[in-house]
């Protein structure tokens, strides 16, 4: 049998004290006489007391409505106590506690609080209650709990919510059928989701993150979470890119975090139709070499129907996309042009192992309106053959064909003096000095071109060459001789029967001394011819529009020499019938600056005035004619050249005329 415990006083009353309030507790639940206390900001007819989040900014009001069956009689006192307890705890905590006067009046209901400092920062169901101990009783009778809910934990809590649901392509079709876009907010967890709100934002720019979104849209959430975007919200952006975000709003008025955006692609107006097959113009040879690249390979797309100017072209060459081409203003802008770059060109390119080294590349292309393609149907793209393979090293200048790992020439002469050939070697044949490469192939051939022109002999390689050989091929003295003296441009290529594409190596400057310079003579473009002989007469005289002067003009021919910036000098004299004296006072001298092509189209000059130069023939000559000597001067390898020259008869005695000379008043003209 245990034992008994000692008695202790003060225990003694403890266990008393506690059953009282037991049976107290028991009686009051047992009543149910008192009603719950109200919330005043809970949300109206919410079991659970919901709490609005703007009401835990402060104290939270109730009211306590009115314990007294009957007036009490003065000179007693009430009590009003007032506890709470967590939704998980079944002990409720003390409030406060107060008393009243029965002798004094008391305004029903109550106006009360509980402390911002009991709820800050908790949240979840409280329970809440008040007692009373009446004026005639000694025990305290309660009210029946009010359920009270703190909540400050939004939709998806601290987590970004997913994008809305992929609404796919829209467009002019989408958006008559509906008025606008229904988008579809993702499923989620929440208590009492049929009070969520959703605020959407529909912008042609991605909203800032971390920021709450000023909304196109707000509304309560229907219960399969679609929400409709009005037209007209979508009409105020351009096609492309649009972009959706969502906040979602509980019942308490948590506001979620900005949600992940959606990119949505809008395609406006009549779609791109009728798309027709690229062209590539530098295949229509069959197919895109190194030539082809250098030049640059272009991809062109015919015209479509319904086409906007800010539509793109997306070319597609093999797997690579190229960058988008904008179609652009114009009544005309087809063929939209494309520019395959040399990097795609390459990238898309692997030589096979073996001839012929062709790659078949598909190219095809789509039409963006805004973001939303339009590919062309696959029947309708194209194959195109593509050979980038070339024999020699590898060339770092890709795709130029002036390959550095290749060494330049070396010529050499009788004079055995490295890329000169002096004056002691004229009428000899030169030898052109090539240093092997590294790898080298069996078959490739060499050939030598000496001023742009191929020589005679080529070398073959027999496969039993090392890298650093030297193949020596022989230039002819007439190979020399026709491509002229000065700075003479060499160089070598590198081919071979199975690659279509040449290498060449840097070029060489040989000095060139052994070939004489001979600057073809100057010409007279309106000689006359009479008897089967040549000369300039009244017929020949010519008159300048631009201020009148009257004189022959001279054509200096087309040829490598004239250096467009650098000078030429032209000089005229009359001589007497013996070609040696010179007229007195003809003499005429022009410096001139050759301009750009005259290597290709010559220069003309103006022999003027005609009184000075020209009459004199007539009337200062010991025979009436005189011969005209026109030559002109080169600066040439820093050597002064003058050019061949020819002595035309000048015979001015016009008969017919009452002067005895050439009647100058009506003669032909130009500019």
């Amino acid at each position: 049998m245990p034992s008994k415990p000692k008695y202790d006083a003060l225990h003694a009353r403890q266990v008393r004290e506690r059953y009282i309030r037991q049976q107290r507790e028991l009686k009051s639940q047992r009543t149910m006489q008192l009603v719950p206390v109200t919330v005043v900001d809970a949300f109206s007819g919410d079991a659970d007391g919901l709490l609005p989040i703007t009401a835990l900014t402060g104290n939270l009001a109730i009211k306590v409505e009115d314990w007294r069956p009957l007036t009490p009689p003065p000179g007693f006192v009430e009590e009003l106590h007032l506890e709470w307890r967590a939704g998980d705890s079944t002990a409720y905590s003390n409030l406060w506690s107060e008393s009243f006067q029965t002798s004094t009046s008391v305004a029903f209901p109550l106006d009360r609080f509980i402390e911002q400092k009991h709820f800050i920062g908790r949240e979840g169901l409280f329970h809440f209650r008040y007692g009373v101990k009446g004026w005639n009783s000694a025990f305290v009778e309660y009210s029946q709990d009010q359920p009270i809910t703190v909540d400050r934990t939004p939709p998806y809590g601290s987590d970004d919510p997913p994008a809305i649901e992929d609404p796919g392509p829209v467009n002019d079709t989408v958006l008559d059928a509906d008025k606008g876009v229904f988008v579809t907010v993702p499923d989620f967890v929440e208590d009492k989701k049929e009070f969520v709100t959703v605020a959407l934002v529909w912008s042609d720019k991605v909203p800032p993150p971390d920021k709450p979104i000023v909304p196109d849209v707000s509304r309560l959430l229907p219960a399969d979470r679609r929400v409709l975007v009005p037209r007209a919200l979508v009409d105020r952006y351009l096609s492309g890119d649009h972009y959706v975000a969502y906040e979602l709003f509980d019942k308490a008025g948590n506001r979620s975090r900005p949600s992940r955006v959606r990119t949505v692609a809008v395609a406006r107006g009549l779609l791109p139709a009728n798309l027709k097959p690229p062209v590539v113009p530098l295949a229509d040879d069959g197919l895109i070499d190194l030539a082809d690249a250098r030049t640059g390979v272009t991809v062109e797309i015919p015209r479509f129907d319904q086409y906007i100017p800010d539509d793109d072209v997306v070319v597609q060459w093999g797997a690579t996309k190229l960058t988008p081409k904008r179609i652009g203003e114009g009544s005309n802008p087809f063929p939209v042009r494309v520019v395959v770059s040399w990097e795609h060109l390459a990238a898309e390119y692997t030589a096979p192992g073996s001839a012929p080294y062709n790659v078949t590349v598909p190219v095809t292309y789509e039409v963006l309106r805004g973001t939303t393609p339009f590919p062309l149907p696959n029947a309708d793209g194209i194959e195109v053959d593509v050979n980038l393979a070339y024999p020699g090293p590898v060339n770092p200048g890709e795709p130029d064909p002036v390959n550095v790992s290749l060494d330049p020439v070396v010529v050499t002469g009788d004079s055995n003096t490295p890329d000169h050939l002096t004056s002691a070697d004229q009428g000899k044949d030169a030898l052109a000095t090539v240093t092997l490469y590294s790898p080298t192939r069996l078959g490739e051939i060499i050939t030598v071109y000496w001023n742009g022109v191929a020589v005679a002999e080529t070398a073959t390689l027999d496969g039993n060459e090392k890298p650093g050989d030297k193949v020596a091929l022989t230039v002819l003295w007439s190979e020399v001789e026709a491509g002229g003296a000065g700075n003479v441009p060499v160089y070598y290529t590198v081919t071979h029967p199975d690659f279509i594409n040449p290498q060449q190596s840097p070029e060489k400057r040989v000095k060139v001394d052994a070939v004489p310079i001979i600057l073809a003579a100057a010409t007279f473009p309106d000689i006359s011819t009479v008897g089967g002989g040549s000369l300039l007469n009244c017929e020949s005289l010519r008159k300048r529009t631009s201020d009148g002067q009257i004189g022959y003009r001279v054509n200096v021919p087309a040829s490598r020499y004239l250096i467009a910036g650098q000078e030429i000098t032209l000089n005229w004299v009359l001589k007497e019938a013996d070609q040696t004296a010179d007229v007195a006072g003809t003499e005429l001298s022009k410096d001139l600056i050759i301009e750009a092509d005259a290597d290709k189209n010559g220069i003309e000059w103006f022999v003027q005035p005609y009184s000075v130069h020209i009459l004199p023939a007539q009337e200062d000559t010991a025979n009436g004619w005189a011969y005209a000597h026109l030559v002109y001067t080169l600066t040439i390898d820093n050597r002064t050249v003058t050019s061949q020259f020819v002595d035309t008869v000048v015979g001015i005695q016009d008969l017919g005329d009452p002067s005895g000379t050439c009647d100058i008043t009506s003669l032909p003209e130009f500019p």
